[in-house]
């Protein structure tokens, strides 16, 4: 029986201005991300939404779910108008995985890779140790209500609420509409500060410890390596994926060899040392 579920969402427009890639570059991309996927995780049930242009069914086929649809609107900067984080193209992926009886859910990036095996599995272990309710990473800020929600691990009820679109729209900041959603499902919690919400009921790791390259912000680079030559090295376990992880690339975070974070684009962006340290 499995026991694993993975929600993945992505959209693929005609050019993506995060990473400046072309539609033909972005579906290599994601074509990639869901087999890596399916090769680190192959016992868990993958569920993927998207929309723009349509993958090949060679990596669809990978999934045990498919939502797919026309491109939704998308303004200058990238961004899907109307629907901050994507909350409508995610939700159709989480609410599916709870609709199949799963009680955790994983969410991750489409266009991205994950180096953990068994993803799902480690991200529950956490959870447990610390006995927390979510698991969160960067861009989780302490302000603002801001969550990071590139990687996000929790109970199928939570993460439903978060993405459900039969919410509002709280900002047009889609980690500020997710952490909204975030606070009002702990309405017993509502007087505590946010601060002190999140690290109630969240554990928080740095996304170089959840071994995520955004292969949005590194393609042309490994176009340059070689993109079969990064491909086979990848699945031989050979291609040094630390050296890609998200944020350095594109200059918003970057990490020591310890995995402490020593730059960030602002200071109020959480990390492991700040998260689990009140001073």
């Amino acid at each position: 029986m499995i026991n694993e579920c993975i929600a993945s969402q992505v959209h693929i427009p005609p050019f993506d201005v995060q990473g400046s890639l072309t539609q033909e570059q972005k579906v290599c991309a994601v074509e990639l991300g869901l087999q890596y996927l399916r090769y680190k995780n192959p016992n868990a049930y993958i569920a993927f939404s998207g929309h723009g242009l349509r993958p090949s069914s060679v990596a669809l086929d990978l999934c045990d779910y498919v939502n797919w649809e026309e491109l939704h609107p998308i303004n200058g900067g990238g961004t899907v108008m109307g629907s901050p984080a994507q909350y409508h193209s995610v939700y159709k992926a989480v609410e599916h995985c709870s609709s199949k009886g799963f009680k955790k859910i994983l969410k991750v990036r489409g266009d991205g890779l994950y180096g953990i095996t068994n993803f799902f599995s480690h991200c529950d272990d956490i959870l447990t140790k610390e006995r927390k309710k979510m698991l969160v990473t960067q861009m989780t800020a302490n302000v603002d209500n801001k969550m990071g929600d590139c990687i996000m691990f929790s109970e199928a009820d939570l993460m439903c609420y978060i993405w459900s679109d039969t919410h509002p729209q709280h900002s047009g900041d889609g980690l500020i509409h997710i952490g909204t959603n975030f606070r009002n499902f702990f309405s017993d919690d509502l007087s505590l500060s946010w601060n002190d919400l999140v690290k109630k009921h969240c554990a928080f790791r740095n996304l170089c410890v959840l071994e995520w390259m955004d292969l949005r912000w590194n393609y042309h680079a490994l176009e340059q390596y070689g993109w079969e030559k990064f491909k086979n090295e990848l699945f031989e376990g050979a291609f040094p994926l630390a050296d890609f992880y998200w944020g350095k690339n594109n200059g918003w975070h970057t990490f020591d060899d310890n995995n402490n974070m020593t730059y960030s684009i602002e200071r109020y962006y959480y990390e492991e040392k700040t998260f689990y340290n009140n001073k």
